[in-house]
């Protein structure tokens, strides 16, 4: 506990609180105690630096995926957000991130059970491959 730390001349640290709220009797004992008080994150950090070290950074990690080689993996497989974000070895919010971007772009649409995949493509090239014909429910307009 912390009072048992103040007795092994430990470092304590406390946020310091209203002397008018009774929730923060416990820090400001601690604080008459001797803990050093913490009132924003830049003594948090300095604190917690004297006491453990500086931070090592942790390896670097691609910042972005590229868009043509995602769309092409979800062509292939479609993934759940999860699944991309270990394919790619990026954090859940990098891959969440291009995601969504790629989504709101029209490229790659979610399926019902939570997996990515790509949009079909329905370009003239494609259309005429399929022999002229236009998507379901429309009205192939007539060629001048």
């Amino acid at each position: 506990t912390a009072d048992h730390a103040l007795e092994a001349s430990r470092d304590v640290f406390v946020v310091p609180g209203s002397i008018f709220a009774p929730e923060c009797r416990g820090s400001n004992r601690l604080l008459r105690q001797g803990a050093l008080p913490i009132t924003d994150v830049s003594e948090l950090a300095q604190a917690m630096a004297a006491v453990l070290g500086e931070p090592r950074v942790p390896p670097t990690m691609p910042v972005l995926i590229q868009s043509d080689v995602l769309v092409r993996a979800l062509t292939a497989d479609p993934m759940r957000p999860d699944d991309v974000a270990r394919a790619f070895s990026v954090d859940i919010v990098t891959a969440m991130r291009r995601i969504g971007a790629l989504e709101a772009a029209g490229r790659i649409q979610r399926y019902p059970d939570g997996r990515y995949g790509a949009v079909p493509s329905t370009s003239s090239k494609e259309q005429e491959k399929r022999g002229g014909e236009d998507t379901i429910g429309e009205t192939p307009q007539p060629q001048e």
